[in-house]
């Protein structure tokens, strides 16, 4: 009865318009669709280790336990009642996951035309709020009764653009306020300054022994570091980036594989390509023509 009073307390309250003919017009920051999604466990995160390349928006909400994830060489610490979203074409890679009782919500889809805005939300991480948790459950509620009933597909798309536009509103006004200084994360720092020294000399074959030297240890301490608290040999890190940064060539440049291939420091094109097709299961030429396709 009281949301009854309010509702015609509010319409007493409306204003004549100016004119019948021009009104308020309102448009959707973010208009998910194609939307996928699901649950993981720690195993689970763990068996399917590797790094992912995917064309598709995926947002990761750790509910129970925390985890370490690189997106693009960045590493980022998602901790439980928090998110983050990973744009289409990041590489990603779980490393190091916390807490047996491990339970992420997956979110994956396709959105065209969003609102620039978004760029607010890469590569951090950013609280759950009342509204957001309210949000996701609402949009799981209709999630679960989609099969039965197809028109809930509008009221999932819905749920999870209204959330994305409430982080993305938390964001602005973290930027447009005095930003607090973070808490110094040494991994963090070790990763971001390696990431940026393969990103500066991506044109030639890079040494554990150099990459050692630069960030002031022994070779043997610093792998031992990657192994332990990454769950990935410094090595096969090198390579993920490479590969990311080639990924990003084949979708937005003219150049050609062989182009590619001696920018990012391969002595040969077959050594590229059998590299590049061990590290995503796609030749170059193929991952080009089925993501120029996806984008178009």
């Amino acid at each position: 009865m009281e949301n009854d009073y309010n509702l015609l307390e509010s319409v007493k309250s409306l204003p004549e318009p100016a004119g019948f003919t021009v009104g308020i017009t309102g448009q959707a920051p973010f208009m998910p669709f194609n939307i996928l999604s699901f649950h993981r466990e720690r195993e689970m995160l763990i068996k399917y280790r590797q790094v992912f390349l995917k064309s598709r928006w995926q947002l990761m909400v750790a509910l129970e336990g925390s985890g370490d994830v690189i997106v693009d060489g960045r590493l980022l610490h998602l901790e439980k009642k928090s998110a983050m979203l990973v744009f289409p074409h990041q590489s990603h890679y779980y490393a190091d996951l916390q807490g047996d009782d491990l339970h992420w919500l997956f979110i994956t889809f396709e959105m065209k035309d969003c609102d620039s805005s978004i760029e607010l939300l890469k590569n951090r991480t950013f609280a759950l709020t009342d509204n957001t948790r309210e949000y996701l459950a609402n949009g799981l509620d209709c999630y679960h009764k989609h099969g039965s009933k197809p028109y809930y597909g509008n009221e999932i798309a819905y749920w999870l653009g209204l959330c994305l536009s409430e982080f993305t509103r938390k964001a602005e006004s973290v930027s447009a306020g005095v930003k607090k200084k973070g808490i110094y994360n040494p991994k963090q720092e070790l990763i971001n300054r390696i990431s940026t020294y393969i990103h500066s000399n991506v044109s030639r074959q890079i040494t554990l022994e150099e990459i050692a030297d630069e960030v002031s240890l022994s070779t043997s301490h610093l792998c031992a570091i990657f192994k332990k608290h990454l769950n990935v040999s410094l090595g096969r890190f090198i390579r993920q980036t490479k590969t990311h940064i080639a990924c990003g060539l084949l979708i937005s440049s003219d150049m050609n594989i062989t182009e590619i291939a001696e920018y990012c420091g391969a002595e040969t094109v077959y050594a590229f390509s059998r590299a590049f097709k061990n590290m995503t299961g796609l030749s170059p030429l193929a991952y080009r023509k089925h993501f120029s396709a996806e984008e178009k």
